[in-house]
């Protein structure tokens, strides 16, 4: 079975999707963080929310420092918009 053939931006999203998850699995905090905007907020699997970049890469190392993270996969899938 072949590969459905993505648009350019459902091609950057599945690339930006791939890195975070990547970023996850590394434990790089700073990596992660770099994926957002200044402007960016951020919530945790737990509901607490992460506002900006330097909040994200801060929180995210004491998480990855203090905690034993899952590894996390991935799949999507896009609908066509009318």
């Amino acid at each position: 079975m072949s590969s459905p053939v993505l648009t350019s931006e459902q091609a950057a999203i599945a690339a930006l999707y791939e890195q975070l998850l990547n970023c996850w699995n590394q434990r790089d905090a700073k990596a992660f963080a770099a994926l957002f905007d200044n402007d960016a907020l951020c919530i945790g699997f737990d509901g607490s929310s992460m506002n900006g970049c330097a909040v994200i890469e801060a929180t995210l190392g004491h998480i990855f420092t203090d905690h034993v993270t899952a590894t996390y996969s991935g799949s999507l899938k896009f609908w066509p918009c009318n």
